[in-house]
């Protein structure tokens, strides 16, 4: 039998029923009836972290705590480092006046006493400049080891670890 021997109204209604099919049409549907529309995936929080954000999630309170001691330990840095230069720029200081004294001493006029007067006043300006260094390292030590146990502190309870970026943003907002 011929495609042109059939009959007509069957091979056009199988031609729309599959094509409804396809295309996701029901017929038995109201079509004054509301369609009903798929719900969104809830949306995940989205997260940031603090490192590599390997470790558990953070409260919103110790999010603002790890967020000021990360600032307050950035600050001290800072601190730190200019405290340092001081250090250096002292030390120079001392090796350069070290070395202007050394060139002095060879060609010190011993028979005058201005000049051994001059001399000794270098040598004590150079002194007070040494002791100054002698007590300003160690304070600077301690303060160098304090940051470095805080940075530990903040490490061991802040690094690596995640938190909501809502709660960030709440916190930026001052709430």
């Amino acid at each position: 039998m011929r495609r042109s021997d059939a009959p007509v109204l069957p091979r056009l209604l199988a031609l729309v029923v599959s094509g409804a099919c396809l295309c996701g049409a029901g017929f038995a549907a109201d079509p004054a009836a509301p369609k009903a529309v798929p719900k969104a995936p809830e949306a995940k929080a989205r997260e940031g972290s603090l490192g590599k954000g390997t470790g558990p999630l953070l409260t919103r309170e110790q999010l603002r705590q790890c967020m000021a001691e990360q600032e307050r330990l950035r600050t001290e840095t800072a601190a730190v480092v200019q405290a340092r230069r001081q250090v250096d720029t002292d030390q120079a200081e001392i090796d350069r006046t070290g070395a202007a004294l050394k060139t002095k001493l060879e060609a010190l006029d011993r028979t005058s006493q201005a000049a051994v007067d001059d001399y000794n006043a270098d040598v004590q300006a150079r002194a007070k400049l040494i002791d100054a260094y002698k007590a300003a390292a160690p304070l600077f030590n301690d303060r160098v080891e304090k940051l470095d146990d805080a940075r530990k502190v903040w490490t061991k309870d802040c690094a690596d670890r995640r938190y909501r970026e809502d709660d960030l943003d709440a916190i930026k907002a001052g709430k």
